[in-house]
């Protein structure tokens, strides 16, 4: 189960195919029942999740991934750019997955929509540790980059 954030990086949808190899949701609701099913139907978790595993290896395991890259390097090589063109079956999945991501951050999640969704997380002590750690280290960051090395003598990080 994977929530889906077109408004960050959505690759989990490339991982899970809703009602396939597990559920995509879009609230705290969805999750619900999407648990609720899976736990009065334990042999469609079993065959979400041995779906799942055939999904994962075949499309991201060793041997699918040294193809892919292979075929990178040989298109690099020979002067191409942006998406493959060969192998045929490498190009077409590659248009898919374009089509896939295109598609998915054509919806529209205002932010108002999100802070929503997300409002039950903001009630629990847990977030906000979580959300201060995020925080510090996106300012640490930031300064980093504005000041150079500096901030290293003055003892931070």
């Amino acid at each position: 189960m994977v929530q889906a954030t077109p408004w960050g990086d959505n690759a989990q949808l490339e991982l899970v195919r809703h009602g396939v190899t597990g559920f995509v949701i879009r609230s705290f609701a969805e999750t619900r029942r999407a648990l609720q099913q899976l736990l009065a139907d334990p042999a469609l978790a079993a065959r979400m999740g041995a779906a799942a595993r055939r999904h994962v290896e075949s499309e991201f395991g060793i041997d699918a991934t040294w193809r892919l890259l292979a075929a990178f390097i040989a298109h690099a090589r020979a002067g191409g750019r942006g998406l493959l063109a060969a192998p045929e079956d490498l190009a077409a999945s590659q248009q898919a997955r374009l089509a896939g991501g295109i598609a998915n951050y054509a919806e529209r999640f205002p932010r108002l929509a999100r802070l929503r969704a997300e409002a039950p997380l903001y009630r629990r002590p847990w977030f906000w540790y979580h959300l201060a750690g995020d925080l510090d280290a996106i300012l640490t960051q930031r300064l980093r980059a504005r000041r150079g090395p500096s901030l290293a003598r003055v003892g931070l990080r």
